[in-house]
């Protein structure tokens, strides 16, 4: 036998359910933002990071401005440095916050650099 439930009934389980999924999504934030932020503190991921800027740099140094054409290698290199780049930016963010609140991304002058850079690069591909 299938029984109606009374429009107050309705509204507490709806709020049940409600509460359940904003609490879910509150625990997802704080886990998200806590890996985040032992991954960047990491001395693995600063590492990582300065092994990407070194050959990002020596690829940079053997490329000829000059020539005309692009080679594949080059320009996939550039998309494989570009995403890296991204990834490293994207873990910043999640785990410093991005602009407003103490310690944030954007409040350190290499990370805004970083920002410019990664953003113009895209910038390039869209253009």
């Amino acid at each position: 036998m299938i029984v109606d439930k009374l429009p107050i009934e309705r509204i507490d389980d709806m709020e049940g359910r409600f509460y359940k999924l904003k609490r879910c999504l509150c625990l997802t934030r704080i886990n998200i933002h806590g890996i985040a932020s032992m991954i960047i503190r990491s001395k693995i991921f600063e590492a990582l990071s300065l092994l990407i800027i070194v050959i990002n740099s020596v690829f940079l140094a053997i490329e000829d401005p000059t020539q005309e054409d692009e080679d594949s290698l080059t320009g996939s290199l550039d998309t494989v440095f570009l995403s890296l780049y991204t990834i490293e930016m994207g873990f910043k963010i999640l785990g410093m916050g991005f602009a407003f609140n103490r310690g944030a991304y954007l409040r350190d002058a290499w990370n805004v650099l970083d920002f410019v850079i990664v953003v113009t690069g895209y910038l390039q591909i869209m253009l």
